[in-house]
């Protein structure tokens, strides 16, 4: 998978962790990485095509097929919920409630990690403004601050936090803020 996933699986090995929910799986990069590693991982995605490939990869994920704007957790517990590149897509106040949703689906101790498109990234601007750093351009997505993302997680402590950049496909530079946000345990 991208470094994001693999960086902090290797952050969090140590703590014995268990159960993954990757929001916005897709085709199952991350999910696949992690349950060859022995997670037990549930894949969310709106995607049924992209759902079916990861059952065909590997039918021991349960995958679940749903958009993250209407998650909702329900009594299921998860040691670590994984966003990668997964939560820029709304407005403040539905990013906040998938967070709050968020933080009641983790175990005691569980760790939220994330990764966002930045307010650096090579496409923040481009499209129609529609609110504070969101912009629609064929799709709407939410670029964040580092001070935004810290006060969404203030209901977490921060494990680690730092901007990462990297290449894309076009050859220029996507950046990104990648955090691993825990619970106290």
């Amino acid at each position: 998978p991208g470094g994001f996933v693999a960086e902090t699986e290797a952050y969090l090995r140590c703590r014995g962790f268990k159960t993954v929910l990757d929001l916005g799986a897709g085709k199952g990069r991350g999910s696949l990485w992690l349950a060859a590693r022995g997670y037990k991982v549930t894949a969310l995605d709106i995607s049924p095509s992209a759902l079916a490939h990861i059952r065909r990869q590997n039918p021991e994920i349960e995958t679940v097929c749903g958009d993250i704007a209407g998650f909702d957790g329900g009594r299921r517990r998860y040691d670590w919920v994984l966003a990668d590149l997964s939560l820029h897509y709304w407005d403040d106040a539905k990013t906040r409630a998938i967070v709050a949703e968020i933080y009641k689906t983790l175990n005691p101790g569980g760790c939220f990690s994330v990764a966002c498109k930045s307010v650096s990234d090579f496409e923040y601007g481009q499209g129609t403004e529609v609110g504070p750093d969101i912009f629609e351009h064929g799709h709407v997505r939410h670029f964040f601050r580092l001070e935004y993302l810290r006060e969404l997680l203030q209901s977490f402590e921060i494990a680690t936090g730092r901007r990462k950049r990297w290449p894309s496909n076009r050859d220029k530079k996507t950046a990104a803020g990648r955090f691993a946000a825990c619970l106290g345990g």
